[in-house]
């Protein structure tokens, strides 16, 4: 998420500089294609190349090939799983009117208001994705706590009512 941070919003603002009137039509197709999915891969099939497209907007092969190089990394199924678990109902419409403002920006050609709109976005999922990864696991399952995650120490504590 720091590289993305660090790139994205930059070609967003690019974007806003250099997209054809056929790539926004297709942000645009894009955006509708990510807010009507209703499965994990769709929304992560359309979200990625809603991502991508803007990339290639911009117009920078140099930023495509790094962007390229980061959504490989996006892809690992641990990632897609963290990313899946980060969408509640309400995040997600979030996500959707986020895209819909970054696409408005690039349309309207408004380039520092494209590069905030990103950056925005990419807070939040940077944000939804630290709180699912540092949320406390479960204290008990079932009344007990599971084996594997009591130490030596927790175990006798528990024998002997400490």
């Amino acid at each position: 998420m720091d590289v993305r941070l660090e790139i994205e919003p930059a070609l967003a603002r690019l974007a806003a500089m250099r997209a054809t009137n056929g790539d926004i039509e297709r942000l645009l197709h894009l955006a509708e294609k990510t807010a009507s999915s209703s499965d994990a891969d769709g929304r992560e099939l359309w979200d990625s190349a809603l991502h991508r497209t803007i990339a290639e907007a911009a117009g920078n092969s140099l930023l495509l090939a790094i962007f390229d190089l980061v959504d490989r990394i996006r892809q690992d199924t641990t990632w897609r799983l963290l990313r899946e678990r980060a969408r509640s109902g309400n995040r997600q419409q979030l996500y959707v009117e986020q895209h819909r403002r970054v696409i408005a920006a690039i349309a309207q050609r408004e380039a520092h208001a494209a590069e905030q709109a990103m950056r925005e976005h990419l807070e939040l999922v940077r944000d939804s994705l630290l709180k699912v990864m540092t949320s406390p696991l479960p204290a008990r399952i079932d009344g007990e706590i599971p084996a594997k995650m009591m130490s030596a120490n927790t175990k006798n504590e528990r024998h002997h009512g400490t």
